[in-house]
């Protein structure tokens, strides 16, 4: 679903999800991986009902992960982040596309998250806009996130009081 705009509302700073690296996806790979292996190696063993049964529990697990994953992957792929001079928005889901905004006239303060010292060399971050109201809105996977905090806090700035 398009962005509509409001009367007299601009966009000044639009983006995607920046993708995963793939040294993430080695790491979620690899997790997987050994799920499947151990869960085989319980189910070939054979013999005793407690490695039978551990071994379903282990491939039931692979599968919840591995679909995890996937929803992960197509929810951040459709994510699209938007900073107006009135409203600061993302759409994002995996299946159906969820909208959720906050007004820059509520928004108290925004903060800058590097969850690895990698996304820090690489200058990807999550911006979580908090409003006074206790609502969270986070535009996860951001590149250039100081410049967005900034485009942000100038709208907010800008607006008349």
């Amino acid at each position: 679903m398009p962005l509509t705009l409001r009367n007299g509302e601009a966009i000044l700073w639009e983006s995607r999800a920046a993708p995963l690296f793939m040294e993430d996806w080695a790491m979620r790979g690899a997790f997987l991986l050994a799920y499947f292996l151990i869960a085989m190696s319980w189910w070939s063993s054979g013999g005793f009902l407690f490695f039978e049964t551990i071994s379903v529990v282990a491939f039931v697990l692979t599968v919840i992960v591995l679909t995890a994953i996937i929803l992960d992957y197509v929810s951040l792929r459709n994510a699209h982040y938007y900073i107006t001079n009135q409203r600061v928005g993302c759409e994002k889901g995996a299946v159906s596309m969820k909208t959720r905004e906050i007004s820059l006239q509520h928004l108290s303060y925004v903060d800058l998250f590097f969850k690895r010292q990698l996304n820090r060399t690489r200058d990807v971050a999550n911006v979580d806009f908090h409003s006074r109201d206790s609502r969270k809105l986070t535009f996860a996977r951001v590149r250039e996130p100081a410049k967005v905090k900034q485009i942000a806090l100038e709208a907010k700035n800008s607006l008349a009081p």
